[in-house]
């Protein structure tokens, strides 16, 4: 019978040790409030911060080349001006030498030309033009210095029109059709 009642006062705790236990588990909680939970909030807030920081730099990286090529075109020099020459008819047995004089101009400005047809009607009509087609391929401010020196052509009368497109393998191609004035026979 001794071991029953050891068993019976061994449950009971006094009332000072049961105390200082709750206050234990109290002063856990306060310390884990106090001191961790902050810590914690200010880990996940610094996560936070470098996932909108990687979010950020990802869209920077994409943006950077536009921004690039538009602070190159912003530097790039513009002269609205086109030359102003004197319009002079090109000879009639001069007609022959366009072809080397446009495969000339795309060449200078970083070009190719990539095909010229001559309207063989406007000759026969015995007229004081004749209407040439030109196919130019390589890149857009290329054109535009290209077009310049066609513009800078004693001969040309109008550039009548201009057609771009882009093939498969990104190349851009640049129909334009002029007419250019001859001598009337």
């Amino acid at each position: 019978m001794a071991g029953i009642q050891e068993k019976k006062v061994s449950n009971k705790l006094p009332p000072l040790t049961l105390f200082l236990i709750v206050l234990s588990a109290v002063l856990v909680v306060g310390v884990a409030l106090v001191v961790l939970f902050p810590q914690y909030r200010e880990n996940q807030q610094i996560k936070q911060a470098r996932v909108s920081a990687a979010i950020e730099l990802e869209k920077q990286k994409k943006l950077y080349p536009m921004f690039a090529q538009a602070q190159a075109l912003a530097t790039m020099a513009f002269d609205p001006e086109l030359p102003r020459v004197e319009k002079v008819p090109l000879a009639r047995d001069k007609i022959a030498t366009l072809s080397t004089v446009f495969t000339g101009i795309a060449r200078e400005n970083g070009m190719e030309l990539s095909s010229n047809s001559l309207d063989i009607n406007s000759l026969k009509n015995r007229s004081d033009s004749v209407s040439m087609e030109l196919t130019f391929a390589g890149d857009l401010f290329d054109y535009r210095n290209c077009l310049v020196s066609l513009v800078s052509l004693p001969y040309l009368n109008t550039v009548e029109t201009i057609k771009i497109t882009t093939d498969k393998e990104q190349e851009k191609k640049f129909f334009t059709k002029i007419l250019i004035n001859i001598d009337k026979k």
